[in-house]
């Protein structure tokens, strides 16, 4: 990462920003009465439940199979998600009534990949609170595009609903594909289960039609050996604990979440945490205290769930980056050479966006540092247009159940091992 943060840097993060606003606005327009403003109490359904990986739900007759590199969202997290105060129960059926007029009801599930938005969103509402009238699926689909046409008409491309439903046991799934700017593509199915409409949200940031069938494939009927038995329901409880982002005295870094300390040169400068607060789109109180609290865990960081805790550079370029992501609730184990790999290939991205050569080493190669094995991996960088040679090698650790990610930019081999020898274990160790 260079001194100034670029401008495909910055257009990445704006982009994620618009595609949670609109993800988040597809459930308020979608989602509204389509008769009137109808306000019924009515009690919640019985909450989906988590087997391992596999998440199940009995009202809608599913089951869905979480890919390897995807979390899962806790019940406070979802609610925090969709900015609507509401309370959730961690037991297996929200026993309170439910005065939403209209909006969903519950949003049972939401799981997101852990290295782009990529996401599904499972939710329920009651058909009292759409109309007074009796009302399909297919029904509902047209006047949720009709609802959204009104209202973000501009950003699609194409909308198709299909009449011809998909299957998963003997309940039947309508379901609309959105095509959107910027190469993002969305699908919804619905069914209507025992006077609620369940609906299966799937966004896909960079993908098509495919990407969407992929997930979709994933879901199928429930298996014996997961009916009518109890699950968990994620809990904020399950989330480890908080993490120290360190602190900086003079030219000395301490991470005591790493056991680390990094003495910078006199010529390094040093990005504060509000600055880098204001470039991530993130709030400064969450470096508060030197912890981070625990909003991190929510969807508050644009680029993903990756935190940068520390950055320093010098005037020709070279610097140096700390990133932390805590390894999510539900994610199954996900080698950190495979991690290195899908992070190489981001970084590859961005370069070649800025018009330069790349050449790309993923290697199983360890680094020690602080007393904790590092893999790295390296990309060198070269631009005719204005000469600029560079190096870039990303080290990547999992410490306390948190992934810790460094990116080390410099001119050549020799500066790279002359910022490595800076690095030294804290002597409380």
């Amino acid at each position: 990462m260079s001194q100034t943060i670029s401008k495909e840097a910055i257009s990445v993060m704006k982009k994620a920003i618009n595609i949670i606003c609109f993800v988040l606005l597809c459930f308020l327009l979608s989602s509204c009465d389509t008769v009137g403003n109808i306000f019924t109490e009515h009690y919640l359904p019985a909450r989906g439940t988590w087997h391992g990986h596999i998440y199940v739900n009995e009202l809608m007759g599913i089951q869905f199979d979480l890919p390897e590199t995807w979390f899962v969202y806790t019940s406070e997290q979802i609610a925090r998600w969709f900015y609507i105060p509401r309370t959730f129960s961690t037991e297996s059926v929200i026993g309170s009534l439910s005065s939403y007029g209209n909006g969903v009801d519950a949003i049972d599930m939401r799981a997101r990949d852990f290295f782009n938005d990529n996401n599904i969103t499972i939710y329920s509402q009651a058909l009292s609170t759409i109309s007074n009238d009796p009302i399909n699926e297919l029904e509902y689909l047209y006047l949720s595009a009709t609802h959204m046409y009104d209202d973000m008409g501009d950003i699609f491309i194409n909308t198709e609903i299909s009449e011809a439903p998909r299957q998963i046991g003997n309940i039947n799934w309508y379901y609309m594909i959105h095509d959107i700017q910027g190469g993002f593509v969305s699908a919804r199915f619905v069914s209507i289960q025992d006077g609620f409409l369940c609906s299966i949200s799937i966004a896909i940031l960079e993908g098509d039609v495919h990407d969407i069938e992929g997930i979709w494939g994933r879901f199928s009927e429930i298996e014996p050996q997961f009916q009518n038995t109890e699950g968990i329901v994620p809990a904020m409880m399950d989330i480890p604990s908080l993490v120290y982002h360190g602190s900086w005295d003079g030219h000395v870094y301490t991470n005591p979440s790493l056991n680390l300390k990094f003495t910078i040169p006199a010529d390094y400068n040093i990005t504060t945490n509000s600055e880098l607060a204001a470039v991530w789109g993130v709030p400064t109180s969450l470096y508060t205290d030197g912890l981070i609290s625990r909003e991190l865990w929510v969807e508050a960081i644009p680029n993903g769930n990756l935190l940068p805790v520390m950055r320093t550079y010098n005037s020709s370029g070279s610097s140096v980056v700390l990133f932390v992501r805590r390894k999510p609730l539900g994610m199954r184990e996900f080698s950190l050479n495979n991690q290195l790999r899908l992070y190489m290939e981001q970084n590859e991205e961005h370069w070649l966006g800025r018009g330069a050569n790349v050449q790309t080493y993923v290697t199983s190669s360890v680094a020690e540092i602080s007393g904790h094995e590092w893999v790295m991996g390296r990309i060198e960088i070269s631009r005719k247009s204005d000469g600029l040679e560079r190096i870039v090698d990303t080290f990547i650790t999992v410490v306390d159940n948190h992934v810790w990610t460094m990116q080390i930019e410099s001119n050549n081999e020799y500066e790279l091992q002359e910022i490595l020898s800076m690095f030294s274990q804290t002597p409380e160790l």
